[in-house]
C-alpha cells in the first residue's frame, strides 16, 4: 500500500534518483537532458510543496510531486514515477493530492510540459487540462496548460 506525505529534505536523493529514471527515455527525443534531472530536489523540499509517494511497508519513495507557487498562482513543476511503479494509477493519486492543496488557494493552477513529450501531453488533456500556449523557455518548446480545481 501506498501513501502521499510532504517530502522531507531527507527525501531529495530518491527524488533526484526518480526523475533520472523517469525522463531519462525523454534524453534522445529531445537531444538533451530534460530540466527535471537536473533539478535540485533539496532545495525544492525546503522552498516548494513537494508530495511523494511511499510504500506504507518498506519506506520507499516511488514517485513526487512538486508545486511551485509566486504571484502568478500554482504551477505543477514536475511529476514523476519510478518506472517500477509506473502504470498503476499513481501518478494520477499524486495529481489528485497537488489539486487537493492547491484548491485550498485558488481555482486553478497550471503546468507545463515539453512538446516532444506527446504522452504527457495526452495524459494532461485527458485528466481536464486545457493547453493555453507554446513557448520556447530556456531552450525547450514547452506547452503550457491550465486546469481549474474541481471544488
Amino acid at each position: 500500500m501506498f501513501t502521499i506525505r510532504r517530502a522531507r529534505v531527507q527525501d531529495a536523493d530518491a527524488l533526484a534518483r526518480i526523475a533520472s529514471d523517469a525522463y531519462a527515455r525523454y534524453v534522445s527525443v529531445i537531444g538533451r537532458r530534460p530540466a527535471p534531472m537536473d533539478a535540485d530536489y533539496t532545495r525544492h523540499c525546503r522552498e516548494d510543496t513537494v508530495f511523494v509517494l511511499e510504500n506504507a511497508q518498506t519506506s520507499e519513495v516511488a514517485g513526487f510531486a512538486v508545486v511551485k507557487s509566486d504571484a502568478d498562482g500554482f504551477c505543477l513543476d514536475t511529476i514523476a514515477i519510478a518506472g517500477a511503479h509506473r502504470g498503476n494509477g499513481y501518478g494520477t493519486a499524486l495529481l489528485d493530492a497537488v489539486e487537493a492543496h492547491v484548491s485550498r488557494h485558488t481555482d486553478r493552477y497550471s503546468l507545463y510540459t515539453h512538446v516532444a513529450m506527446t504522452r504527457n501531453i495526452n495524459w494532461y488533456l485527458r485528466l481536464g487540462f486545457v493547453e493555453t500556449h507554446r513557448e520556447t523557455v530556456d531552450g525547450y518548446d514547452r506547452v503550457f496548460f491550465e486546469k481549474r480545481c474541481v471544488p
